[in-house]
């Protein structure tokens, strides 16, 4: 009973995390390991069956034209 009680609080916080304060799907992720790990350390499996979101993965930075004549320098 006390299981599915946290269960459906923290799917409940996890929602207003998403709707209500629109934070990142990167926050949403570490939110969920963090609080996981938590639990699990202190032997509480409560989030057993919780899957961590995917990660967003950003697009890599280019580089400039005086970074890439320093890079070239270096060669």
């Amino acid at each position: 009973m006390m299981k599915k009680r946290f269960l459906r609080s923290f799917k409940r916080y996890i929602q207003h995390l998403k709707r209500d304060k629109l934070v990142s799907q990167n926050y949403i992720y570490l939110v969920t390991v963090v609080s996981k790990k938590f639990l699990e350390f202190n032997r509480l499996y409560f989030l057993d069956e919780v899957k961590a979101p995917k990660r967003t993965k950003s697009l890599p930075k280019s580089l400039n034209e005086s970074e890439v004549k320093k890079t070239h320098q270096c060669l």
